[in-house]
């Protein structure tokens, strides 16, 4: 067993007293059409209590129904207190704390206002300022939010003024312009948050235990830095909060993902650290237990706040605490749980996670958590090891179903191989994913065949039930005359490259720009190459908009031209023809990097469809798509077969 010396001690926020050092962040689910509590927020808070987290903080809610965001949940009327007090209870009863986060969306709200007019941080938005008369209303609101938390049940409130919101706002320099007493010095723009926690202080009393959320640096040119936000937390702990909860992050720069290292802000919540006498929470991509330990063992933070980690495996403390790291289903960061991230949205409105579909179904008022036994086992043959493959055997054999995967190569995975070759993935728990997911299958009973592609012939001798097709796919060849021609440079696909081939010369295209020809372009930049990078549409046009920034981001820094509305014509001798504003253009080539998606593999699926068997086909071979849909289709069969 792995005992963690710091995570599982107790701690205290004021008054309150925390069963261990473990924290829920308060992350939006973009779940409620009439801003409610619902049946599904009740499960999903429960869930994550008992899976041993100390205090959980949830999602932002909001304090005037002007500033309400889409599917947020509200706060602004005593209407709210009812469903609110069932979240408190079942967090409660489930063994953790329950705090709750008050919220004004300030810049971001679908009528702009904060400290200063014409500044705005969405294109096209006019903000309007706030003036004296407004700017005490809210801060009514804000004590009026604070008094329905602790009529609901909440142990402690926590006051947003982190992530480019009201109170935000007046903290940083480029959203705060005024002249008069809420702007100007670092102390000036944190007068009108400090006066919003004394007002709730006020009104709640001495021992209500109050957090604030604030930006520990805003990661762009201009915003506050991290001594400047260090100094505005004293402030506001001076005004009354009990704890400093550290993150970062504006609407202009990019969320953390599996591009960025792990505990990629602690720095400042250190630097706030050293600043306050209060308990500072830190957060950001902080996914593994022992790391977890070591920030509170160096002292760079007293608690450590999981949001994203507790979405993928809501068991993450009580695993750590019982010394079954190795089962814990890690967050891969590949930010498909945000709006931005690039989920289809039509069919995951509310927040959803890639590799635990069990999410996604709680809103549909689903319990993956248990399984029901099949009504009748069933032989079911299952053609494809990668992540797809493999999660449907899975549930299927846990449900009774005798289950036999068959898998090509000599090594299960597929695609994901590929797609956690890289270092910056390895960081980001792409291999523990792939780990987890074999280790369950084979605990599970599957019978697994590797080396032994899954054809006709084999399955007419089985005579199963059913057979599931999961056989991916593979990388696209587009018709583009000049590939193959000795005279003209060699010609490679972006996924080889990824997974080390060698690359000669100096003069590299690459063509294609989405997540494959993106990455396979950093790839070779970061390796010396001279790198160009051609798309006939947009750059990242599927890629999920805060990875396609960070993306962008580097390929800058690292030297790669990039070419978007730019479609190959032909590979030539010495260089790529492409088109642009309506003229042929050449780029210089010593080699040419194919990154232009991938084909469906469904031969397997067509035959034995026409030869009357009863086949179902999930993941890639469907359509070539991602680690989302992968799990979320496997997970879903096997709960229907």
């Amino acid at each position: 067993m792995a005992h963690f010396e710091h995570l599982f001690q107790p701690g205290r926020i004021g008054s309150l007293e925390v069963k261990n050092r473990l924290v829920m962040a308060p992350m939006v689910t973009w779940s409620s059409a009439d801003a409610c509590v619902s049946d599904a927020h009740v499960a999903f808070y429960r869930e994550r209590a008992e899976g041993g987290v100390g205090l959980i903080i949830v999602q932002a809610t909001t304090i005037l129904a002007t500033s309400r965001l889409d599917a947020w949940l509200g706060i602004w009327d005593d209407s709210f207190i009812p469903g609110l007090a069932r979240v408190a209870r079942a967090i409660r009863e489930a063994g953790a704390r329950a705090a709750i986060q008050i919220h004004h969306a300030g810049l971001g709200a679908p009528e702009p206002v904060g400290p200063s007019a014409g500044v705005s941080t969405k294109p096209g938005a006019v903000a309007r300022q706030l003036g004296l008369e407004e700017l005490a209303l809210i801060k009514q609101a804000f004590v009026r939010a604070a008094e329905r938390s602790r009529e609901a049940g909440f142990d402690m409130v926590e006051v947003h003024g982190a992530h480019g919101y009201l109170l935000s706002n007046f903290l940083s320099p480029l959203t705060n312009q005024r002249l008069d007493d809420y702007g100007g010095s670092a102390e000036k723009r944190a007068r009108y948050p400090q006066e919003v926690v004394a007002a709730v202080r006020a009104r709640l009393g001495a021992h209500f235990p109050i957090g604030v959320r604030i930006n520990g640096a805003e990661p762009i040119p201009g915003g506050t830095t991290p001594q400047e936000s260090a100094q505005q937390a004293a402030l506001l702990a001076a005004a009354g909060a009990d704890v400093i909860h550290v993150s970062a992050g504006t609407p202009a720069s990019a969320q953390m993902s599996y591009l960025h290292p792990q505990g990629t802000i602690l720095t400042v919540a250190a630097t706030v650290k050293r600043a306050v006498s209060v308990p500072v929470i830190a957060v950001g991509k902080i996914s593994d237990p022992d790391y977890a330990d070591g920030v509170l063992a160096r002292g760079q933070a007293d608690f450590v706040a999981l949001g994203r980690p507790l979405l993928a495996d809501p068991q993450w403390p009580n695993k750590a605490r019982e010394g079954r790291v190795q089962d814990i289903r890690r967050c891969i960061y590949c930010t498909m749980c945000s709006l931005v991230g690039g989920r289809d949205l039509a069919k995951y409105p509310s927040v959803s996670c890639s590799i635990n579909p069990g999410l996604a179904a709680t809103w549909r008022g689903e319990d993956y958590s248990r399984l029901e036994p099949a009504a009748k086992s069933r032989r079911v043959l299952v053609a494809g090891g990668g992540l797809a493959g493999m999660h449907a055997a899975t549930v299927l054999a846990r449900r009774g179903h005798r289950v036999s995967l068959y898998e090509a190569t000599g090594e299960l995975g597929g695609q994901w191989r590929v797609a956690y070759h890289q270092d910056y993935k390895k960081d980001s728990n792409f291999p523990e994913i792939l780990e987890l997911t074999i280790r369950e299958l084979k605990a599970s009973g599957v019978e697994v065949h590797l080396n032994s592609a899954l054809t006709p012939e084999v399955v007419k001798r089985e005579a199963p039930d059913a057979v599931v097709v999961a056989t991916g796919a593979s990388p696209a060849t587009p018709e583009i005359p000049g590939v193959g021609s000795t005279a003209n440079p060699e010609v490679v696909q972006g996924n080889d490259v990824l997974m080390g081939s060698e690359v000669k010369g100096q003069r590299a295209v690459v063509i294609g720009a989405g997540y494959v020809g993106m990455e396979t372009a950093l790839h070779l930049a970061e390796r010396g190459k001279r790198v160009s990078l051609l798309t006939r549409s947009k750059v990242g046009r599927k890629v999920g908009l805060t990875i396609r920034r960070t993306l962008l981001e580097r390929l800058t820094e690292s030297g790669v031209y990039v070419f978007s509305d730019s479609p190959v014509v032909e590979i030539v001798p010495g260089a790529v023809k492409y088109l642009s504003d309506g003229e042929y253009r050449y780029l210089k080539a010593d080699v040419v990097v194919l990154a232009v998606g991938a084909k469906a593999e469904a031969g397997l699926a067509k035959a034995l469809a026409e030869a009357g068997v009863e086949v179902h086909t999930i993941g890639d071979v469907v359509e070539p798509r991602d680690a989302f849909s992968a799990f979320h289709e496997a997970a879903a069969l096997a709960r229907r077969l």
